[in-house]
């Protein structure tokens, strides 16, 4: 019995067309001669006269030329132990890959991972060229119902959306306030700040992210560290609720907002906020 690769090649219709769309219908029929003979026998030689019969081509030097010009374009030159072949690179590529194909159909096989292929290698090979060959049976296929998912889990599921996109906001709204402080600098985000964030949103359900962003707006006019990781403060972020604080951690005494205040709707851009 023959091989798979020795009864089918296969032949990817668009690519192809897109590829060969000026040739001649003499070098198509050349060209797909070379590309079948090159997958039933591997690499082609690098002789003129061989490759002519093979393309069913004659010996002009017109023929030699268009043959030539067919092995320059589509196929490449190597060495292999002292000899030149021409190799089309993709259909070697498309080759390989159903030799593994086949080469791990065949040790399940062995191993009796499949009963009715246990017989013999030929067998397994005969098995796959039928599954793969084959056109898909017209008989309607009987579907399972899916099963609508419980109220409890598309709860969960709810609130597992709203958890992350809350923490995503909350994220952003950081990331807007190191941006304004440190422009032109990557602010650090790990495991350590998605870890006290998603905390720290677990304990204030119901701070809104508009409240928030007076936090970070307070913690902006503070005397404090701006370029240091917000996972060092992202759990104390509420100690700005009341105003900034000065170095000491105290709140501002008589401090008065700027008549423009530069984080006024928390738009912060590079360089600054407005």
């Amino acid at each position: 019995m023959p091989h798979k690769t020795d009864i089918w090649m296969p032949l990817y219709i668009g690519d192809y067309l897109s590829d060969t769309s000026d040739l001649s219908a003499e070098q198509h029929g050349a060209y797909l001669l070379l590309l079948m003979h090159q997958w039933k026998t591997g690499p082609l030689p690098d002789d003129l006269d061989a490759l002519s019969r093979v393309a069913h081509l004659s010996a002009s030097s017109t023929a030699q030329a268009l043959l030539k010009h067919l092995l320059i374009r589509f196929f490449e030159r190597r060495e292999c132990e002292g000899f030149a072949l021409w190799v089309q690179q993709r259909s070697e590529a498309e080759k390989f890959k159903w030799s593994e194909k086949k080469r791990v159909y065949v040790e399940r096989a062995s191993k009796g991972g499949r009963a009715r292929v246990a017989s013999s290698t030929r067998q397994a090979v005969l098995e796959v060229v039928l599954e793969e060959c084959t056109s898909p049976s017209p008989l309607p296929k009987v579907q399972k119902q899916k099963q609508k998912p419980s109220r409890a889990k598309t709860a969960r599921g709810t609130k597992t959306a709203e958890a992350k996109s809350r923490h995503a906001e909350f994220k952003d709204a950081i990331g807007q306030y190191w941006e304004s402080k440190n422009p032109g600098v990557e602010m650090p985000w790990g495991p350590a700040e998605g870890r006290n964030l998603e905390m720290w949103l677990k304990e204030s359900p119901n701070t809104s992210l508009p409240q928030f962003k007076d936090f970070l707006r307070n913690r902006f006019r503070s005397a404090v560290n701006h370029t240091e990781r917000p996972s060092r403060w992202i759990g104390n972020v509420t100690n700005f609720a009341g105003g900034p604080l000065d170095k000491f951690g105290h709140p501002v005494n008589g401090a008065q907002p700027p008549k423009a205040d530069p984080l006024a709707g928390m738009t912060f851009v590079n360089g600054g906020a407005q």
